[in-house]
This record gives structure tokens, sequence and C-alpha cells, in this order.
């Protein structure tokens, strides 16, 4: 099946499992402490889908830039979405703060 048609029913599937009450409160708290700093999430899923979940009000105030499965040529472990986030925002990898959950995530921070 073309991308085109892949993008677009793998965002359908990602919204429609979205459960709010598996929201780590937390960190949804920090990203609102520092409003204003350069955020981005970099995902294995697409920026689409993404992108609407973040429109849910668990995460009212949180508006990051969202690197999807769509936008680059690698999903993670590679880094190349972190590498992309960075340079967005024109910052050193050194002085960035990474948050993951898989083990995808801790390869690639490497």
């Amino acid at each position: 099946m073309p991308a085109a048609l892949v993008y677009p029913l793998a965002a359908l599937a990602e919204i429609a499992g979205f459960d709010a009450s598996a929201v780590a409160h937390d960190l949804v708290q920090v990203l609102r402490d520092r409003e204003g700093d350069p955020t981005a999430i970099v995902t294995n899923n697409t920026r689409v889908g993404v992108t609407t979940i973040l429109q849910h009000e668990v995460f009212d105030g949180i508006r990051p830039r969202v690197i999807g499965k769509e936008d680059v040529s690698e999903s993670k472990p590679s880094p190349i979405g972190l590498t992309r986030a960075c340079r967005l925002f024109v910052a050193s990898p050194k002085a960035t703060v990474f948050i993951g959950d898989t083990d995808s995530d801790e390869r690639a921070s490497r």
C-alpha cells in the first residue's frame, strides 16, 4: 500500500487508541512549567495522529513541534528525528533534554 494511504490510516488508528487516563500527568505538568521553551515530540507515530491527540483537553496549553515517522527517513532507534529537532531549534544535542519511554528512545539518544 502506498505511504500516502498508510499514514492517514495509521493516524486514525493512533487517534482511536488514545487513552487520556494513561497520560503521564507529571510529564504534562513539566511541559506546562516550561512553557515558552522550545519543545518537540519525536515519535515513531504519525505527525497527524500525534498533533490531533495533542488537541485533547489534557494537553491544554502544550503545543510542541511534532516530528513524525513521515518526516524522517528512519524511525527511532535512529537518531535522525532527534537531530532534526535540534536543528529546528538551532540547539546543540548536548544542551538538549530528551525524555523517552522505550528502549528505542534510549538507543536513539546515544
